[in-house]
C-alpha cells in the first residue's frame, strides 16, 4: 500500500539467498529472524529464492466491541482481540475487511489501561474503508489486522524529558496513546501537545484532553485552528508552526509528529 516499507502489508518469506538489510527494516525481530522481508524495498545484489506467506499467518481476528461516534466526519472503534495482544501505545495495525481491503490505523489505546484496541477513523472523501467503517461496520462484527508495527511509541529511558506532541486531525490517535502511557509511566518531564484542525469542530476528544490537563501540571494541551478566527483559548493557525515558534529550542526534546 505505501511502497515505503512502513505499513507491511506486502511482507514475504525468504527461501534461499541473502536479503539487504533494508527490505527488513523495521520489522520486529521474531519476523527477521524468520526471513520476512519487505519486497517493495528489496533491491537484491544477488539471485533470491521466496515465497508469498500465508495470510493466516499475518492476520489475527478480530471483533467490534463499540462504535463511539464523536464528530460528524470522526468516529472511534475499539476491537477485542481472540488472544493477547502486545503492542506499545501510538504504534499502528493494518485492518483488512472481508473483501481483503487493507488499511492502516495508529492505536489511540494503552496496553494495561484499555481492555480494547482503540482506533480514530476519519471520514476520507470517496474513502473505501473509512466511509464503510463509518456507515456499515456493526458492533459484534469479524474483522481482521496484521500488527503491530512502527516505531512511534513513548521511550521510557528519561523519565524527565520534555515531550512535543505535534498533530492534526486523526493524527490525534497516536498522541493520544504515547501521552496516556507515559502519564500511566510516571514521566515528570514536561508534555505539550498541540492538536491542530481546520475547523474548532475537528478538535475532537478536547474535554478529556483538558481534564488530563488538570489532573497533571506537568501536561499542557494547546487547541489549534487553521482557518477561519479561532475560538476563546484555542491557537490561531498551523499547529506545527505555533508548536515550533513556542518551542524554538528542541534540543534534548523528544518529538512526535503525526498527520
Amino acid at each position: 500500500s505505501c511502497k515505503m516499507g512502513v505499513c507491511t502489508t506486502c511482507i514475504m518469506q525468504l527461501v534461499e539467498g541473502d536479503l539487504p538489510e533494508q527490505a527488513q527494516a523495521g520489522l520486529r525481530d521474531s519476523m527477521v529472524a524468520r526471513g520476512r522481508f519487505l519486497p517493495c524495498v528489496c533491491q537484491p545484489t544477488a539471485d533470491i529464492q521466496i515465497t508469498s506467506i500465508a495470510e493466516q499467518d499475518l492476520f489475527s481476528p478480530a471483533v467490534v466491541h463499540t462504535i463511539d461516534y464523536i464528530e460528524a466526519d470522526i468516529c472511534r472503534i475499539f476491537l477485542e482481540t481472540v488472544t493477547p495482544l502486545y503492542y506499545r501505545a501510538g504504534q499502528f495495525m493494518n485492518l483488512r475487511r472481508e473483501d481483503g481491503l487493507v488499511r492502516s490505523y495508529s492505536l489511540a489505546s494503552v496496553p494495561f489501561l484499555d481492555m480494547a484496541l482503540e482506533l480514530h477513523i476519519r471520514r476520507m472523501p470517496d474513502g473505501r474503508m473509512s466511509n464503510w467503517i463509518s456507515d456499515e461496520l456493526q458492533v459484534g462484527q469479524d474483522l481482521e489486522f496484521q500488527g503491530p508495527n512502527g516505531h512511534c511509541f513513548y521511550a521510557s529511558d528519561d523519565p524527565h524529558k520534555p515531550l512535543l506532541l505535534i498533530g492534526t486531525g486523526t493524527g490525534l490517535a497516536p498522541l493520544y496513546g504515547v501521552l496516556r502511557d507515559a502519564l500511566f509511566s510516571g514521566h515528570k518531564g514536561e508534555i505539550r501537545l498541540y492538536h491542530g484542525s481546520r475547523l474548532d469542530t475537528g478538535l475532537y476528544l478536547r474535554k478529556r484532553l483538558i481534564e488530563i490537563a488538570g489532573q497533571h501540571s506537568n501536561f499542557h494541551y494547546h487547541p489549534c485552528v487553521s482557518s477561519g478566527v479561532a475560538p476563546a483559548n484555542y491557537k490561531s493557525g498551523r499547529a506545527s508552526d505555533i508548536a515550533l515558534e513556542e518551542t524554538e529550542d528542541l534540543k534534548g526534546w523528544s518529538v512526535y509528529l503525526c498527520g
